[in-house]
């Protein structure tokens, strides 16, 4: 019982220190921004471009998310409705946003029918392959917007990527003979047992899948930043690499962290207006918050109606 409480106190005054830091952040980019200029360029921003960043793109980036989990569950054998998918899904999204380290993506599985452990595994693997696809895209932009290294990044590109497939389809076996504990070691089994079911083609489906999920969050930033100037070819390879620093979950949904990368790496220069890359991209994180929401809400209003026709 206490290392029960132990633990959930670590959790809980994490999740407070994640708070906290997130209102310091935005406290000092705020400061250091002209609030007046940021509410007036949102009153004269191009409304559309909103609009289709809120009603196309956003949905899009969900669909695309949901798709990619449906596939990954069904080839693993794991036959959920894709109510239950989609549900699954925007419920481990929005607690992923609150909880440190995106714990809380693990949602993910409480409805779903079948072995946690394995599943658990499932969401792992969706969560790498994000990671792959940040990186991949990352990379790109830094060898568009540093052309001088360009051979070097070429070639760490493809060791990189090389490196981390192999080491990924071979972790499972790694992870159970080095550092799973004996105790450990049937929970280890149960949580790669479905991984292990993944063949390339999947993968490399899985990937190009991710890639286009991830293109099309940066044209919602994009769309969202061209609403209040002209884009530049620096905001749009930017974006990416900002994506990849922000990996590291600091603050609630990346809130402070995101804006202070925007403008130490375009607002310093004069590139791009503070006021904008900061409108810009609290719009961002509050169009995919709304979405997601409004989708949690209606696959969980489906999920009930659909459980009290089957009673």
């Amino acid at each position: 019982m206490n290392d029960i409480r132990r633990r959930l106190f670590k959790k809980v005054g994490l999740l407070i220190i994640k708070y906290f830091l997130t209102a310091g952040v935005l406290f000092i980019i705020f400061r250091r921004v002209n609030i007046d200029r940021a509410i007036s360029l949102i009153m004269e921003a191009d409304l559309k471009k909103f609009v289709f960043v809120f009603v196309v793109l956003c949905p899009s980036y969900f669909v695309l998310k949901i798709f990619k989990w449906r596939i990954l569950l069904r080839k693993c054998g794991c036959q959920n409705s894709i109510i239950d998918i989609g549900y699954s899904f925007f419920l481990g999204f929005l607690l992923g946003i609150v909880t440190p380290g995106r714990i809380g993506e693990l949602a993910r599985i409480r409805n779903l029918e079948g072995d946690k452990y394995q599943l658990a595994g499932l969401v792992f693997y969706d969560r790498v392959l994000d990671l792959l696809a940040v990186i991949f895209l990352a990379l790109c932009s830094v060898i568009v917007e540093f052309p001088q290294y360009y051979i070097f990044f070429v070639v760490f590109l493809s060791v990189f990527l090389t490196v981390g497939i192999l080491f990924f389809r071979k972790n499972s076996h790694f992870a159970q003979q080095n550092f799973i504990k004996n105790g450990w070691r049937a929970k280890a089994q149960r949580f790669f047992f479905l991984i292990k079911r993944i063949d390339w083609r999947t993968f490399f489906n899985l990937f190009f899948l991710t890639i286009m999920a991830y293109v099309l969050i940066t044209s919602q930033f994009v769309f969202i930043a061209a609403s209040f100037t002209s884009v530049t070819r620096h905001l749009v390879f930017l974006v990416p690499i900002v994506m990849l620093i922000n990996i590291v979950p600091l603050t609630v949904g990346g809130l402070g962290v995101r804006e202070a990368l925007f403008l130490f790496l375009l607002g310093k220069g004069g590139v791009v207006p503070g006021e904008i890359l900061v409108n810009s991209s609290i719009l961002w994180f509050t169009f995919n918050l709304i979405i997601g929401f409004l989708g949690f809400l209606a696959f969980f209003l489906l999920q009930k109606e659909y459980k009290s026709f089957e009673s």
